[in-house]
């Protein structure tokens, strides 16, 4: 058996944990568990880019922010709403290509809408209450904002620019 070079693989690893482990940390200290599916889809953002400069990368990061927080709001809206199973199946498949569409589009490293899919169907199909949504923008807002100021510092130290 041979292990081969990793291209800078475990420094992705290492700001992956840091991105998940702190947010989780803090919602545990808080005893408010309940909110880490949140965090951690939140926190999916920091896995975009990862063969861009830094600037593309937290550009694209910033997006999958802004990504999550929507879908996790309208996975939240169709629980709380209680819709019909037929009506969630098509919201989601209707997220599903919008996100295709926008990571295409902009050529985002992962591609496709897996991790939005499973996130906005994940929440849809938990019980949610109308607190919640406001519980999803903090909590996922913060989330994915902590992951792109870690790549961004983390960016800066190893570049010392913006490239």
């Amino acid at each position: 058996m041979a292990i081969g070079p990793h291209a800078g693989a475990h420094r992705v690893a290492i700001r992956a944990a840091t991105s998940i482990g702190v947010p989780l940390i803090i919602l545990y200290f808080m005893g408010r568990m309940d909110l880490s599916i949140y965090a951690s889809f939140g926190v999916l953002s920091s896995l975009y880019g990862r063969f861009h400069y830094y600037g593309d990368r937290i550009r694209m990061q910033l997006g999958a922010g802004l990504i999550f927080v929507s879908v996790l709001l309208i996975g939240t809206l169709l629980a709380v709403l209680d819709t019909d199973t037929n009506v969630r199946i098509m919201t989601i498949a209707l997220v599903a290509t919008s996100v295709t569409g926008i990571v295409g589009g902009y050529k985002w490293h992962p591609g496709g809408a897996t991790f939005a899919v499973f996130a906005a169907g994940a929440v849809a199909t938990m019980p949610g209450n109308w607190i919640n949504l406001a519980q999803i923008l903090v909590v996922t807002s913060a989330a994915a904002i902590f992951s792109v100021s870690l790549t961004a510092a983390l960016g800066l130290l190893r570049t010392r620019s913006w490239t």
